[in-house]
């Protein structure tokens, strides 16, 4: 593996942080300038931050004129704290994903450097936002991100705290940041922040000498303090509902399945998907550390490395397996290690070029064919030989550039030239990615919802007056999705008026679409937009 040409400016100690922030920042802010949230999670989210602006109120996490209690309450405090600065929009919603989701990067590149060549750590970290899992959700505001932060930050800190276990107070220092960040990832995701916890347990059995850091201890008392103050201070002015509704539905997720049957073998199937093809070569180089790396003294499996990088992501998966609730993004606690694996399997390739040359050009030359007929289909498409519709034809530049990249990929293996295959792969995906995001397919969820509220005299009636809501629960499925958005992206929110009606309402109201058109029709409002159902009404 040190035959692998170190690049320039791995020699300076900051600059590879820096273009790490590059990389990532454009992946993370390539847009056409149209963006709308997802409504589940995203505007839920962004909606009770912005209710705890516009009430005053931090402690609760308010829809409309009820409480609610069914999550933990730090990415609504980031995104408040956001709203505070930036004032309110689905852009400031997403921007602690959108910092978080860089910091992972940088945190994945300093764990890296600690436990692996600096070159595999680099190539590892700048594979990370090349998932398209993790970029997406590097894009959204949900807890998912922040958690994933909190979890590699724990697991750096414990070692670097090993590293220096004979410095007694950098050894308690690490051990006070490793102890807050359980706490921390409780304030911001409950107790899914106990499954790395339970992973990183053999890393404990092995190091017994964690058991005698005070500082872990007290971090750990420090970082429950602030989550514990929010339940404790909710439990004293909301009542015993509180743990009701925050535990009763961990027991619901526990029982439930989102995906059919409960399929057991859910994330081997998702996370290649998700994580394609950067998955394959992290398999490919996992495989290759069991099957030859215990050789080689820095690969034992008692070390750091076996044990976080080895160990510690097989665990993991295990853990999230058992759990019957399997949802795509619970597996972005896997990515950091992922991509770290994905950098050593793709620097083996490049080490061992010559003895696995044949297999090499075999898998590029295949890639080659699949990139020429993406090229003939972009252009049977652009010339309309191939009939489609508007919504594939916007796929025609992300099918050139991945045709081109997966051509270049051939010809390099055909020519020998390893490090350009290297590089072709890194860029081939970029590129995809960036320009997959200025063309708006990455990150825009209710687009034509967000343009009828935003353009037109719609928008000015919004802006301009205050808009009521009439709704008759229970509201569910797609009709709860609009109501969640047409919160959102209502700029002047009245009330919610209660049903029935008893008295004439005045103004704008948004009405939800499963009240009895008799009920509205008494009061002669008048229908200024239908949208996804709900109509906007002006009463006399």
């Amino acid at each position: 593996m040190t035959d692998f040409p170190r690049p320039v400016w791995s020699k300076h100690p900051l600059f590879p942080y820096l273009l790490l922030m590059v990389w990532s920042g454009i992946l993370f802010l390539a847009s056409s300038g149209e963006q709308s949230l997802m409504a589940h999670d995203e505007g839920w989210y962004g909606m009770q931050a912005r209710w705890m602006v516009l009430k005053g109120d931090g402690l609760t996490q308010w829809w409309w004129d009820a409480p609610i209690f069914d999550r933990m309450v730090g990415v609504h405090w980031l995104i408040a704290g956001a709203y505070q600065l930036f004032g309110v929009s689905d852009g400031v919603a997403r921007l602690p994903s959108f910092v978080l989701g860089m910091g992972i990067v940088l945190l994945t590149f300093r764990l890296g450097c600690v436990l692996l060549p600096r070159t595999v750590a680099g190539l590892g970290a700048m594979i990370l936002p090349l998932c398209p899992l993790f970029l997406s959700y590097g894009r959204m505001a949900t807890q998912d991100i922040p958690l994933v932060f909190v979890e590699v930050l724990l697991v750096l800190a414990l070692v670097l705290a090993d590293r220096q276990r004979d410095h007694q107070w950098a050894f308690w220092g690490w051990g006070l940041v490793a102890g807050a960040c359980v706490g921390l990832g409780f304030l911001i995701k409950s107790v899914m922040i106990f499954l790395p916890v339970m992973a990183l347990l053999p890393f404990f059995w092995v190091h017994k000498h964690f058991f005698r850091n005070l500082g872990l201890y007290l971090g750990l008392i420090l970082g429950f303090l602030l989550p514990g103050a929010w339940l404790w201070q909710s439990v004293q002015i909301y009542g015993g509902r509180v743990l009701t509704e925050m535990f009763g539905k961990l027991v619901m997720l526990g029982e439930k399945s989102y995906h059919g049957d409960g399929n057991i073998f859910y994330y081997f199937w998702n996370i290649p998907a998700n994580g394609f093809p950067w998955a394959f070569f992290a398999v490919g180089g996992w495989l290759w550390w069991g099957l030859h790396g215990r050789r080689i003294s820095l690969f034992r499996i008692k070390t750091p490395m076996g044990l976080v990088l080895g160990i510690y992501p097989l665990v993991l998966l295990m853990l999230l397996t058992l759990f019957s609730t399997r949802i795509s993004y619970y597996s972005l606690q896997l990515y950091p290690w992922l991509a770290l694996w994905a950098g050593f399997g793709l620097c083996e390739l490049y080490r061992q070029w010559q003895r696995r040359w044949l297999w090499i050009r075999g898998m590029s030359g295949i890639l080659a064919f699949l990139g020429l007929g993406l090229w003939g289909a972009a252009i049977g498409l652009g010339t309309g030989l191939i009939p489609a519709a508007d919504a594939v034809q916007a796929y025609i530049p992300l099918g050139v550039i991945i045709g081109a990249g997966w051509l270049v990929l051939g010809i390099t293996s055909v020519q020998n030239w390893r490090r350009a295959w290297v590089g072709a792969w890194l860029l081939t995906s970029w590129l995809g990615l960036v320009t997959a995001g200025f063309l708006g397919l990455i990150g825009n969820y209710s687009p034509d919802l967000k343009a009828e509220l935003t353009q037109g005299p719609v928008a000015a009636i919004l802006t301009n007056h205050p808009i009521n809501f009439i709704v008759q629960e229970p509201v569910t499925g797609a009709e709860h999705q609009t109501w969640v958005l047409l919160s959102f992206y209502t700029p002047n929110l009245g009330t919610r008026l209660p049903l029935p009606l008893n008295s004439v309402p005045t103004g704008y109201a948004w009405v939800s679409p499963n009240i009895p058109a008799a009920e509205i029709q008494k009061f002669q409002a008048k229908t200024i937009a239908t949208v996804e159902q709900w109509q906007l009404l002006r009463f006399p």
